[in-house]
């Protein structure tokens, strides 16, 4: 028996209709993120987890360079402030952002969140976030944003976003979120691994620092760095990590973040001083220009007299400024000898114009 005309017209916008709509589903999937399928989202206060958590503004921005990007000026507020205000002592002003989610979420988070916050903090970009961040770019941007409402910043990707409303929600939780730190370690192998992670566990309490801690020795250095400065942005929280931290700089594993940490810890190691000696003069790298040496000359000024050993190194470096240096070059050198060694400062020539600024170098 042959199908009649209207099954043959049925049987053909199904096949043309069936496609569109796995394709729907997937774009739907895709901006929706990860609560779309599965079991019912919590709610808290009558309204979605994700209500409270999640960022939905295109340009909404969640952290400022500055806490991240510019450890340097940091230290040298502290380095050049009143000996009260410097060194090791906390000035209540360093570290402000693990309050910022708290004030701003009035909402008490249960622990039969957690296996959301997790979920959410595993998402990875899609086949879809790629195309449509490729199609969105060729676009005016009036138009791209209904194409992918994302901005190409490096945390406005839709996968961010849900690490970030992840991070916001074990911030509010602390100590409570133990249960998650099995899950959220083995997240930091992960090559999409990010600050939102890592914050995240040190902001956990002692068993996340712990956490972040071995992951300071026997990894790359992607996910040293990225424990690193987790660890300082924790700083009050993270003081058993010093010791970890100082073991990097013996290895020669300095970087940015590292020193970075080590200078919002504070605190004294007898193994720190000659270990930033030893590298820096290994490393041959100019006193000023590479932020490694800039961080390392940091660290020494704010361990105050701690540090004298290195005053022969530092005049060394400043006379050989004097050849062929800068004046900021000069600036960071002969303002960390006076920390460090006051009653070496005769040993250095008369300061040039610029030489005595408190503007970082």
């Amino acid at each position: 028996m042959l199908p009649n005309r209207a099954t043959t017209r049925t049987a053909s916008t199904w096949r043309r209709v069936v496609p569109i709509l796995i394709l729907l589903l997937l774009v739907a999937g895709g901006l929706g993120g990860p609560h779309l399928f599965g079991p019912p989202e919590p709610t808290m206060e009558g309204q979605p987890l994700s209500v409270w958590l999640h960022a939905v503004d295109p340009d909404d921005y969640w952290i400022p360079n500055d806490v991240y990007g510019h450890i340097h000026d940091e230290l040298w507020v502290r380095l050049i402030g009143p000996s009260e205000v410097s060194g090791t002592t906390t000035d209540g002003t360093r570290n402000p952002w693990s309050a910022i989610w708290s004030q701003g979420t009035q909402v008490r988070l249960g622990t039969h969140t957690l296996p959301w916050l997790i979920r959410w903090m595993e998402t990875r970009p899609t086949g879809w976030d790629r195309v449509a961040g490729s199609i969105s770019r060729w676009l005016p941007a009036s138009l791209a944003r209904h194409v992918y409402p994302y901005s190409e910043m490096a945390w406005g990707s839709r996968a961010t976003r849900w690490h970030i409303a992840a991070f916001r929600g074990l911030s509010l939780m602390g100590t409570n979120a133990e249960p998650a730190l099995p899950a959220l370690s083995q997240l930091l192998a992960r090559d999409d691994a990010d600050l939102p992670l890592t914050w995240a566990i040190a902001q956990i309490g002692p068993s996340g620092v712990a956490v972040l801690t071995r992951e300071l020795s026997g990894t790359t250095v992607e996910r040293r760095d990225r424990a690193a400065l987790a660890l300082g942005l924790e700083y009050k929280e993270s003081a058993g990590a010093m010791p970890a931290l100082v073991e990097c700089v013996e290895r020669g594993e300095v970087s940015y973040h590292v020193l970075g940490a080590i200078g919002r810890i504070g605190g004294t190691d007898a193994r720190l001083v000659p270990a930033l000696i030893r590298w820096l003069e290994s490393t041959n790298a100019p006193a000023h220009g590479t932020m490694g040496a800039d961080m390392a000359l940091l660290l020494l000024g704010l361990q105050r007299d701690g540090a004298r050993a290195a005053a022969p190194f530092v005049i060394r470096q400043h006379r050989a400024a004097c050849l062929s240096g800068t004046d900021a070059e000069r600036r960071l050198l002969r303002r960390v000898l006076l920390h460090i060694s006051p009653d070496d400062m005769g040993k250095l020539p008369p300061a040039q114009a610029g030489e005595e600024s408190d503007d970082w170098p």
